[in-house]
């Protein structure tokens, strides 16, 4: 029995629909991104015995798909083994252990630039011009462009082209170091 003072029961306002994403966001891929680690599963094999480590942090349209930017941060090592070793009596015996740093920009549908510096340590033994020992600072700045594919908001995977140039190296055979190296890599990467 209902009472006088108590208002009749009032219909309960109808649920607030959330319209599923346009198919043109789906295609696009626009989801927050988050931190990525990403890891070059190409050149430990070839040429062999190149480690290249990064963590990308998004900083630009971080919810985009498209024009997004990341800064990069890294460790990348050389030890020159593997199938395409670079041969000593050619190059010497070369290791290099330094850190990364750069920016990668994103265009349209996992197009992308980026351009990084490495800064290290080279060590060399058996230098071809006197078969002596070498140690110093060395500096490369790498340029690529690429393709990102997009396997799930936590799973990608790219190819890239593009090539390294030298900056500086500080041993007492600095000048004949290689201006350009031209390279490729494919890289996998995971957002935390």
């Amino acid at each position: 029995m209902a009472r006088a003072d108590t208002p009749a029961s009032e219909p309960a306002p109808p649920a607030e629909r959330v319209p599923p994403p346009s198919s043109i966001e789906t295609a696009a891929g626009d989801y927050e991104r988050t931190p990525a680690f990403e890891v070059n599963v190409l050149w430990p094999f070839f040429p062999g015995g190149l480690v290249d480590l990064k963590t990308l942090v998004p900083v630009v349209r971080t919810d985009r798909a498209d024009f997004r930017g990341e800064l990069i941060v890294g460790l990348h090592s050389d030890f020159s083994w593997g199938p395409v070793s670079r041969p000593v009596d050619k190059y010497g015996k070369v290791s290099i252990l330094g850190s990364k740093v750069g920016y990668r920009q994103f265009l349209l549908a996992g197009i992308h630039v980026d351009i990084s510096v490495n800064l290290g340590w080279r060590h060399e033994e058996k230098n071809i011009r006197d078969g002596g020992r070498l140690d110093g600072f060395v500096g490369r700045a790498w340029l690529f462009a690429g393709y990102q594919h997009e396997f799930s908001p936590k799973l990608y995977a790219n190819v890239r082209g593009g090539g390294g140039l030298h900056l500086f190296r500080t041993d007492r055979f600095g000048d004949t170091e290689r201006v350009f190296v031209p390279a490729g890599d494919v890289n996998l990467g995971v957002r935390f």
